[in-house]
């Protein structure tokens, strides 16, 4: 069949539904610049910027005023020594000193020349007679040989002793020192009792035996030498006068018989 004739226009019907957002449309036409608008509210600080291109440099500003004073700097270093300078004029006499120590004693001068003797003295008068003595025994050594080991001492009562006794007490003293090494050849030196006159122990004298040359050295009864210390050293000075008379402890008779007991 043939398409029939368009009907009329219908009602208008109700509002549908709202539909999806459509695209951005293309940009308008730019308008007219629009008055200025009220000025806004000062608005917050803003960060610090980089630093700028150094300037170039001012002119010199005004002296300023002094400074405080500064602490004191630490000591320098000595100076080389200086040159000795001229000798000064001399000065005034100074004021006499005190008297100094008394100083070391001199060395021995030269003897002097020998005086003249003196006239003989008066005798003097005669002493009072001593006190009776108690007798003693006497007493003498037999063998002298230095291959005895005993030795004989002939005395009251008599009795033997060994060789390494002799001259060790007054009473077992020998006649020298002499007789002593020619007992014991190893006998040391020393001190040791003698008795040269054999007259009994009671004037037995103790000396001093030099080995092995039998050498017999009495004391005197005072000092022949003295010594002092000096800057050089000790040195040995004696106060004795000419052709003075040495003194020793012992009677004289032990110093004669001691020449024939050698």
């Amino acid at each position: 069949g043939y398409n029939g004739n368009k009907g009329l226009v219908g009602r208008r019907g109700g509002t549908g539904a709202k539909g999806d957002i459509g695209p951005v449309g293309p940009p308008g036409v730019v308008g007219p610049r629009g008055d200025n608008g009220v000025a806004g509210e000062r608005g917050p600080k803003g960060i610090r910027g980089d630093p700028g291109v150094e300037g170039p440099q001012g002119p010199p500003g005004d002296l300023g005023p002094p400074g405080f004073k500064g602490v004191q700097g630490m000591d320098g270093i000595v100076g080389l020594e200086g040159q000795v300078g001229r000798q000064g004029v001399p000065g005034d006499p100074g004021l006499h000193g005190p008297t100094g120590q008394r100083g070391n004693r001199g060395q021995k001068g030269d003897s002097g020349a020998e005086g003249t003797k003196g006239s003989e003295g008066t005798l003097g008068a005669p002493g009072a007679p001593g006190e009776k003595g108690n007798s003693v025994p006497t007493r003498f050594l037999s063998g002298l040989h230095s291959n005895l080991d005993k030795v004989n001492l002939w005395i009251n009562p008599p009795y033997t002793l060994d060789k390494e006794e002799i001259g060790t007490m007054p009473n077992k003293s020998a006649l020298s020192c002499q007789e002593i090494h020619k007992l014991n050849a190893d006998v040391e030196t020393g001190f040791y009792w003698i008795d040269p006159n054999m007259g009994g122990t009671f004037d037995a004298i103790n000396v001093k035996c030099n080995f092995p040359e039998g050498e017999t050295c009495i004391a005197p009864t005072m000092p022949l030498f003295e010594h002092e210390w000096g800057n050089s050293g000790i040195f040995w000075y004696s106060k004795l006068e000419p052709n003075s008379k040495i003194s020793y402890n012992t009677h004289i008779s032990q110093i004669n018989y001691l020449s024939y007991n050698r």
